[in-house]
């Protein structure tokens, strides 16, 4: 696979169909967040110890890499990926219960930056809540999955308890 293939020179790129867009286009901001979200997730997931922890931040880095695929496909899985359904949020869902299951109740928000695993969960936290919003921007326009929306805001619950456990 090559890697400059020099096709975006003139400001486009390709969609997973091959439809060429501008990289301005809305479905291209959006794959930059997710990007962006998943390259946060990742340097989070490389500080874990818990390998439960490292695990379920694998599984989320792969649910964000199905959804850039999604919408890169015009909101449409592409062959062999599956959509983000109720079972990814419930996964998510069941995640956050076993963390407030294990933890004291949390009474007041927390400044990031107790340690660096907390700090890095953060990050990745705040970006998860800034691609929501700029998916929440283009749901009229671009037909979005509700189900995508439901995922990222189950994500950054996670995350948020993540940070403040930060195992």
């Amino acid at each position: 696979m090559r890697i400059s293939t020099k096709k975006g020179d003139n400001g486009e790129t390709g969609l997973f169909d091959g439809k060429r867009v501008k990289k301005s286009d809305p479905i291209i901001k959006i794959i930059g967040e997710l990007d962006e979200l998943n390259s946060f997730l990742g340097f989070a997931k490389v500080a874990v110890k818990d390998i439960y922890i490292f695990d379920v931040f694998e599984r989320m880095q792969n649910d964000v890499f199905r959804i850039m695929a999604i919408v890169g496909n015009e909101m449409q899985p592409p062959k062999n990926i599956k959509m983000i359904g109720d079972e990814d949020i419930e996964y998510l869902e069941k995640q956050v219960e076993k963390m407030e299951s294990s933890m004291s109740v949390i009474s007041q928000f927390e400044f990031p930056g107790k340690n660096e695993l907390s700090a890095r969960i953060h990050l990745a936290r705040a970006v998860c809540r800034r691609t929501e919003r700029k998916i929440v921007e283009y749901t009229e326009k671009l037909k979005i999955p509700l189900s995508i929306l439901k995922y990222l805001n189950r994500l950054s619950d996670l995350l948020f308890l993540f940070a403040h456990e930060d195992k």
